[in-house]
């Protein structure tokens, strides 16, 4: 059967509920998928960094830079960005700095260390709208996150308590993640339009 990528919440009950959080791959005949949020990041980058090093005016300008990229064991490296239907060039680095842990990628923006397209923007929200970090290349993102809560297919069809918990539970996340992603968004196109007039003072990369 396929294989889908998720970003997963996944759900297993045995003496207790266990709730955890990874990017895993689900074989759906043995599992149910339940997805309650969709959403991507831009690539994002300190305005310090880019008084730096100068700003990237196009993906492949990419390569004079340094990249803090996400990977671990379920997580495969962000190859390729998207805006719309189009896809990038194969993502190249000057220098590649790789991380399991998003909040170090935070740490390192912050610290005018690179430029990432892996850091989950709800991480960031105060530091895009406080200007402490900027979006760069508008448009373009790495291919979404699907957020899912996941149950075993077996424990799902035997458990009518756990199914209808998994149901409300899925149901009541997509609601409140819608509200958090439209917010996410407004935040993200203020600051690229504030973002403007930095941009105009910078040099290339």
């Amino acid at each position: 059967s396929d294989l889908l990528q998720y970003e997963t919440l996944t759900m297993t009950q045995d003496r207790g509920r266990k709730f955890t959080i990874d990017a895993m791959d689900v074989d759906e005949t043995n599992f149910v998928v339940r997805p309650f949020m969709q959403t991507s990041t831009p690539v994002l980058c300190s305005p310090e960094y880019l008084r730096r090093y100068g700003l990237p005016r196009t993906v492949d300008d990419l390569k004079k830079h340094t990249g803090l990229l996400l990977k671990t064991k379920t997580h495969l490296l962000t190859r390729f960005l998207y805006k719309g239907s189009q896809q990038s060039n194969l993502l190249q680095w000057k220098t590649l700095f790789l991380t399991h842990d998003q909040l170090a990628i935070k740490r390192l923006l912050l610290n005018h260390q690179g430029i990432t397209t892996d850091l989950y923007f709800g991480h960031v929200l105060e530091e895009i709208k406080n200007g402490d970090l900027v979006p760069i290349l508008p448009g373009w993102e790495r291919a979404p996150w699907i957020m899912s809560l996941v149950t075993r297919r077996d424990r799902d069809l035997e458990n009518s308590e756990l199914r209808k918990f998994a149901d409300w539970w899925a149901q009541s996340e997509a609601d409140s993640a819608l509200d958090r992603v439209v917010k996410g968004r407004r935040i993200i196109e203020q600051a690229q339009r504030n973002a403007a007039e930095l941009f105009e003072s910078l040099p290339f990369s």
